[in-house]
Order: C-alpha cells, then structure tokens, then sequence
C-alpha cells in the first residue's frame, strides 16, 4: 500500500508507525532552513520511485536496499527510539548523513587501493595509496614515488594532495583523505604528510581513514588525534 502524504485537512492517510510514532505524512520544517518536506515510509521500490517525484519528499524504504530511497532500514524497529518529531527529525539526518558518509569512504577506499598499484616503491619496497576529498566534492589520488636522491621521494598522501592543489588551486582544503597501506595492520602518515595535511585541511576534525591490506583492516582518526601540536605560522 503506497503511504500518501497528508491531505488539506490534515489527516494523515495511510501512515506507518515507529516506536508507537506516526511518522509517514509528517512535515518537518527545517529541511535546509528553507522548506517544508514530508517523509514518507515505503515498502517496495516501486513506491519508493513513486514518491521520488513528490515535491520536498524524502523516502524511507523497509526491506532490501535497492532502487532509490533516502534511507533504508530492513526492518521499522531498527530506527532509533525517538519522543516526537524534532527528535524524529535529527535522528533521520544523521542516519542519511552515516549512509552517506560509508559510501564516500567506500569510493575513496576503493581509489586509494586501485592507485596502490602504481607506487614506484624501488627501495622500500612498500606500496601506498593514497585518496582525498577536497570540500568541493573532488577526489584526488596519489602514490609513494622514490628517487635514489631519497629526500626527492614523495609519499602518497602528499602526492594525492598536491594533485588537489593543483586543480583547485588556493581554494583547495581536504574534507577527508583514505591511505592504504600492504600491512595487515594500517601504517599512519609520516610526520612530513601529517603537518601537510595539518596545513590544508578543512578544520581540526578533518577525518583520516587508515587501511590495511586490501582495506580488511580500517582505522579512522581526525587530523587533530594525528597530530595534535602541528606546526604554526
């Protein structure tokens, strides 16, 4: 059954409920500060592709993740408990905002091992990767580049960043950064490319994803746990 919004009465119509809440049909008011939107509860794709073309309508679809929707939840239970809508309204975003972010990372991951690959590592014999998410939306990736002049060798984060620099030039600033590395357990940035990073970053909570080998192993650290006293001008 296809959850309709709400009618000019108000009466809600067809509405699902969670922790006891009805939630389909309800208007949140602070959808980017701008207008009203309405949430509605799908139980199939097909409803889910419907409501995609309703005016200020975000979908959640119970069941198998597939097609398109906003959030999916495999059974209404596992949405948090909330008491009413404002709290209704914060826990939705930040269940979109955790859905979000996993794919990133999984983009980003997927880049810096790929870029892995190409790390002409001639004396250390140790392969890194290296991606970056500019807070324009871009991605840029780098990897470990030696020269038997050792000091001209380039470390993979640095290299990916220095790719963003170039593009995006000034207003360049990283958003979030991946590095993999062949060990099983993640290997942090050197000094070198934590005070780069340092230097460049969004803020102090710019996040750092390490990834072992074939990303089976995953740290995540903010620039500040990373390097907490950077080196200021």
């Amino acid at each position: 059954m296809f959850n309709t919004l709400v009618d000019n009465s108000g009466i809600l119509k067809n509405s699902l409920f969670i922790n006891n809440i009805k939630i389909c049909g309800m208007k949140i008011s602070s959808y980017n500060s701008r207008k009203d939107f309405s949430v509605m509860v799908c139980s199939s794709e097909e409803e889910s592709l419907q409501a995609k073309f309703i005016p200020h309508t975000m979908t959640i679809i119970i069941g198998p993740e597939k097609g398109f929707c906003d959030l999916y939840l495999e059974k209404a239970d596992e949405f948090p408990p909330f008491d009413n809508l404002k709290e209704f309204e914060d826990l939705f975003f930040k269940l979109i905002h955790k859905k979000n972010e996993h794919t990133v990372y999984k983009n980003l991951c997927a880049k810096a091992i790929d870029v892995q690959k190409n790390s002409r590592n001639t004396y250390s014999h140790f392969s890194v990767g290296a991606s970056v998410l500019s807070c324009k939306g871009n991605i840029y990736t780098g990897t470990n580049v030696e020269n038997s002049s050792f000091g001209a060798t380039i470390c993979a984060e640095r290299s990916a960043i220095m790719a963003g620099v170039a593009a995006e030039g000034k207003d360049f600033k990283i958003d979030k950064l991946v590095c993999s590395t062949p060990t099983d357990w993640p290997g942090s940035p050197c000094g070198i490319c934590l005070q780069v990073i340092s230097d460049l970053a969004a803020d102090e909570k710019t996040e750092i994803l390490l990834i072992g080998k074939n990303g089976r192993c995953a740290d995540l650290y903010t620039i500040m746990n990373l390097l907490p006293r950077a080196f200021l001008l």
